[in-house]
């Protein structure tokens, strides 16, 4: 984990941006991305600096959880790597890459959700108030959208019911017909974000984002990115607690099976319990409730917190997310496993 860059003589702030940006800029080139795929990330950083997205920092927010989770990944690499087996994806996605998008886009759907706040301070309450709501509904009607709506929804069917999944996936054609569970898969899409959350809106802009620009790469590149991102997108919204209410009023149930969906199981875990991002505002800005990540032998993720580094106020919210969380995990026998510590979780039983 990362910390604050010690001379208070200078902008600090300011400095450990410039850094982050700069590694995020390495990291993009090394999968022939350019730069200018930050910008999500940077947008929230925008509007929280002038009071429209919170007090919190999730520019900063969003490199500690990849910085978390990337000690897991190197430690377990085959186990971040056995979905293609289990999926039957004969994919070859870099893991290091793919949990670089996945942290650092996983919170940009904010913007969306914040949207209405924006748009009241700019122009003022709308008679209806419903300016943001159609503006939005706008946003889910976009081609781009639409065709990321179908992507997503049948990859995650196709992630979800591993059991189910007899065959290797392939990409839906145009106009495909969806089948009555992708169907509903898709309208938890939808309703996250019309219900004004953000974890489907991150997926769905990093897809609009980045499938124009790959469709102009040649076909071997193109084929391993649109993959990177068709992951990437799959995985983001379930650390969305809203995101899995949706999926359980759409579903049924909302089970995440760790074996075909390690990624979306690694930042559900990570941003549940990571609460380091700094307060705007400077009043808890050294406070550091997860300290590290731990991984036991055979394959498990634990943590590693500081139970005093957090209000008593936000304890009781902390402990509900943590059960959620575990009521969601569908752990791999003998495979890689998911525990919180056991005044978290109401028990020393893995997720």
């Amino acid at each position: 984990m990362y910390r604050k860059i010690a001379d208070v003589r200078r902008d600090r702030d300011g400095q450990e941006y410039s850094l982050l940006h700069t590694y995020g800029e390495k990291v993009l080139k090394r999968m022939e991305f350019t730069a200018d795929v930050l910008s999500g990330a940077e947008m929230i950083r925008r509007i929280e600096l002038v009071g429209w997205g919170g007090t919190r920092d999730h520019f900063f927010h969003s490199f500690q959880n990849y910085f978390f989770g990337l000690y897991a990944v190197l430690e377990l690499e085959q186990h971040f790597n056995y979905y293609r087996e289990v999926a039957q994806l004969q994919w070859r996605v870099d893991p290091f890459h793919l949990w670089f998008l996945i942290a650092l886009w996983h919170d940009v759907g904010y913007g969306i959700e914040n949207f209405g706040t924006m748009t009241d301070e700019v122009f003022g309450e709308d008679e209806d108030g419903d300016s943001a709501n159609r503006t939005i509904d706008d946003f889910l009607h976009r081609s781009i959208i639409q065709e990321a709506l179908t992507d997503i929804s049948c990859l995650m069917w196709h992630l979800t019911q591993p059991s189910r999944a007899r065959t290797a996936w392939l990409p839906p054609r145009p106009n495909h017909q969806l089948s009555r569970d992708e169907k509903k898969l898709r309208e938890a899409l939808i309703h996250n974000v019309i219900d004004g959350s953000h974890g489907a809106a991150s997926a769905l802009r990093l897809y609009a984002e980045c499938m124009p620009r790959i469709r102009r790469r040649g076909p071997n590149q193109r084929s391993l990115l649109q993959q990177t991102i068709l992951l990437a997108c799959c995985s983001m919204p379930f650390h969305d607690w809203h995101f899995r209410k949706c999926v359980r009023e759409q579903c049924g149930g909302c089970q995440i099976p760790v074996a075909t969906l390690p990624f979306a199981a690694l930042l559900t875990f990570v941003d549940s319990i990571q609460d380091d991002r700094r307060d705007l505002a400077g009043i808890q800005g050294e406070l550091h409730f997860l300290e590290r990540l731990l991984v036991e032998a055979p394959a498990t993720v634990t943590a590693k917190v500081d139970r005093d580094a957090i209000p008593d106020t936000s304890v009781l919210w902390k402990l509900i997310e943590a059960r959620d969380v575990t009521a969601s995990l569908q752990n791999h026998s003998n495979g890689l496993t998911f525990t919180y510590p056991e005044w978290m979780a109401g028990t020393n039983v893995s997720c």
